[in-house]
């Protein structure tokens, strides 16, 4: 049996959380994001119903357009934008004509039963405008400090990302490497309040008192909604969409030690790398 390792790196907090090693670790599903930040006086998209399973829900009454989901599916997975077309719907994230029938067998296609509730969620109009679906900004936030900010543009093709810093200036350094295969860089699009953005997710962080949290907002420009709270995000760990350096990587690691050591947890041990950093080794060797 192999040696235990002491998390360092960021990615390395995840796979403790994967290999259940970290008992400080928490999952917030869609649900309890709006429960968590409810208190913290920020807007989120209204909700106009939940229901247990998707064969409860009536599509004659569904808004137009109207944002169907699962609760506990993570990025775009289970997530369809309807349009009310003549003979069924467009939804935008494929880019196709669907029928009612399509729509209910891919959510079942994804569906846990028993474990997800389907949500109908207002559309938010992005600061992009309309028939766009709006840029996501998942602003990485450590104690209380914002480090990265991941945006993502869903209106192409292939989903295009690019990298801020915490001031919401673009990267520098090489510190995060866009993965081809499955994306493509973009455009840095500032938000003109991108200064909210920075001051809604800090507030956040401090609110729920946690070492680390990504928080997921849209803008319209004017207003912010915040999409999703994600306490161990996957892009970073399995490192197939995009991956940071070995030294970003640390560097982030070294605030989630400096964060658990705050609070007096004990840092975790994991047994295997997590995948972002084996497919770094792998590359050096």
């Amino acid at each position: 049996m192999s040696e235990k390792m002491k998390c360092e790196y960021f990615t390395d907090f995840i796979q403790a959380h994967v290999e259940k090693s970290d008992p400080n670790r928490i999952y917030i599903d869609k649900l309890m994001t709006r429960k968590m930040v409810s208190e913290c006086s920020v807007s989120l998209p209204e909700i106009y119903f939940e229901k247990d399973s998707i064969d409860d829900v009536d599509f004659s009454t569904l808004p137009d357009p109207v944002v169907l989901k699962l609760s506990n599916l993570a990025s775009k997975r289970g997530v369809f934008i309807l349009y009310r077309v003549r003979g069924g719907y467009f939804e935008q994230l494929r880019g196709r004509l669907m029928s009612q029938e399509e729509v209910v067998s891919l959510l079942k296609g994804v569906f846990k039963k028993n474990k997800s509730k389907v949500i109908a969620e207002e559309l938010v109009q992005g600061e992009n405008g309309p028939l766009e679906i709006p840029f996501d900004y998942k602003l990485f936030v450590f104690d209380g400090r914002v480090e990265l900010v991941e945006q993502v543009n869903r209106n192409t093709p292939m989903d295009e990302l690019a990298f801020f810093d915490g001031e919401f200036d673009p990267l520098e350094g090489g510190k995060v490497m866009v993965q081809k295969k499955h994306t493509k860089s973009g455009k840095h699009i500032r938000p003109k309040n991108c200064k909210e953005l920075l001051r809604l997710a800090k507030g956040i962080s401090i609110k729920i008192n946690r070492p680390f949290i990504r928080v997921d907002v849209y803008t319209t420009g004017e207003k912010v909604y915040v999409g999703e709270l994600t306490p161990t995000p996957g892009g970073a760990y399995f490192g197939n969409l995009f991956r940071f350096s070995d030294g970003f990587d640390k560097y982030l690691g070294g605030k989630m030690v400096s964060g658990y050591i705050k609070r007096g947890w004990t840092i975790p041990e994991i047994e295997k790398m997590p995948p972002a950093r084996r497919k770094r080794v792998k590359n050096f060797i």
